[in-house]
């Protein structure tokens, strides 16, 4: 059964195992979205399930890219970070089960502001990064059973997955490209993960990563944040991998002089 995104979920359609789902919130690239809530009596509190889409479910490659990052972000537990609460299977098809924020993106904001024609104060954007930054450290730093560093890479750090919270907490979403040492999945040849815009030069030319890209393109969303402009964004991949290589960065004091 196909569900539009921003309806609620048939009355017979809303068994999923140990949870219930009630709405759609939306739909991916690889996964679509639930508001759910545990099934069992006295636990029914809301949170988010991610669910990876009916055709991908026969990709052997797909399939284990989504149980990579459920059990790098199962691994990840920071204030600053959507805490997974379980992931599995069921029916067939793997899911991870998240908290469920209260906020919104990081990149609605953005746009409101932008329309409106409005800047960020200095300080909001300090608190909001600083978070940010929090929450990748420890990302960066987590170890693995034998004390080992991890490596994690999160690959695709951007105002879409950073969540501003009700209560001014900072949340990281979506470590679904993230890589860290011992991962099952390998990126298929000639593919380049994450938004074009807030890639690293590295992660462009397909080198080897580590945290210092993730630091860049956190840098690019504190720019954009500032300027409420948009930093390499052009009209083509071609002339935004450019932008990234090749072109000078603006003077940010040109847009904001205080």
């Amino acid at each position: 059964m196909t569900i539009p995104a921003g309806t609620l979920v048939p009355r017979d359609a809303r068994d999923f195992g140990e949870y219930e789902l009630i709405a759609k919130l939306a739909t991916g690239g690889m996964a679509e979205i639930f508001l759910a809530r545990p099934s069992t009596p006295g636990h029914r509190e809301l949170l988010v399930l991610k669910r990876i889409l009916p055709h991908l479910a026969e990709d052997d490659h797909f399939v284990t890219m989504f149980r990579d990052e459920a059990d790098l972000a199962s691994k990840l537990v920071h204030r600053n970070i959507c805490h997974v609460m379980g992931f599995g299977e069921f029916a067939g098809t793997w899911f991870i089960a998240m908290e469920y924020l209260h906020g919104v993106p990081l990149s609605r904001m953005m746009t409101k502001l932008s329309k409106a024609g409005k800047m960020l104060d200095v300080r909001l954007v300090a608190g909001i990064i600083v978070q940010a930054c929090e929450g990748l450290h420890a990302a960066h730093e987590a170890r693995g059973p034998d004390g080992q560093l991890l490596a994690v890479v999160h690959r695709d750090v951007s105002p879409p997955n950073m969540m501003v919270c009700g209560d001014g907490t900072v949340k990281l979403l979506d470590f679904g490209i993230a890589k860290a040492r011992g991962a099952n999945s390998r990126t298929r040849t000639g593919t380049v993960k994450g938004k074009n815009a807030y890639m690293s030069p590295e992660q462009i030319l397909g080198k080897p990563l580590d945290r210092r890209s993730d630091i860049f393109a956190l840098a690019v969303v504190m720019y954009e944040m500032l300027a409420i402009r948009r930093l390499f964004h052009r009209d083509s991949d071609f002339l935004t991998f450019k932008a990234i290589t090749e072109e000078p960065i603006p003077d940010i004091r040109e847009r904001r002089p205080d």
